[in-house]
């Protein structure tokens, strides 16, 4: 009796959760179209890169987001020409389009910008925190989730020197065809609002 309630209750879970226990996505993902900057739909399968896709979800007045902006430019710079793209979700509706839109400008991200005021990519890939990155396979597979590097020691508090550069190591790995290092980092920074 215990061992059916031992693996039934967890397959039961697993099948609310949005792309169950495997981490992927399927036709969720290519089903999806959201709004850029400015209004023009996108369809996220026409935008996934051909090794991997990153998705960078930000939020304008996050510390956390600004002091990231050169790390995800440079990032973004590093791995386009290798096939994978980078695309930046600022999600809900608490900032106006111009505010996003100031903060994509000012720090210079020059990205796909897109607005998930639904949150409904946001919930499909778990996403809580901004700055937070989800790497996702041709095949809509979740590769790794979480925080960019290990900048951010605590909310509020930055590492002067960042050690280990999470996202940076995930796409070496995407690369070369290594198993991921890493498949869940805990982001620190601002709470996504609902």
């Amino acid at each position: 009796m215990w061992s059916i309630v031992r693996y039934c209750i967890p397959a039961l879970i697993c099948s609310f959760l949005a792309g169950g226990c495997g981490n992927k996505l399927g036709e969720q993902l290519g089903a999806l179209n959201l709004p850029t900057l400015s209004g023009a739909p996108v369809s996220l399968v026409e935008e996934m890169g051909s090794v991997a896709t990153v998705y960078l979800f930000l939020s304008p007045d996050c510390p956390m987001c600004i002091s990231s902006s050169g790390d995800i430019r440079e990032l973004a710079q590093a791995y386009h020409s290798h096939g994978i793209a980078f695309l930046t979700v600022y999600p809900g509706t608490f900032y106006s389009k111009s505010e996003i839109d100031s903060f994509h400008t000012h720090y210079n991200i020059g990205l796909p910008a897109i607005l998930d005021t639904g949150l409904v990519l946001t919930k499909m890939v778990s996403a809580t925190v901004t700055p937070e990155v989800v790497v996702i396979s041709p095949e809509s597979e979740i590769l790794y989730s979480g925080a960019i590097n290990e900048r951010a020691a605590s909310l509020g508090k930055k590492r002067q020197l960042v050690g280990t550069h999470y996202l940076k190591e995930v796409l070496d790995a995407v690369l070369a065809k290594k198993a991921i290092p890493f498949k869940r980092i805990n982001p620190v920074g601002c709470f996504i609002e609902s």
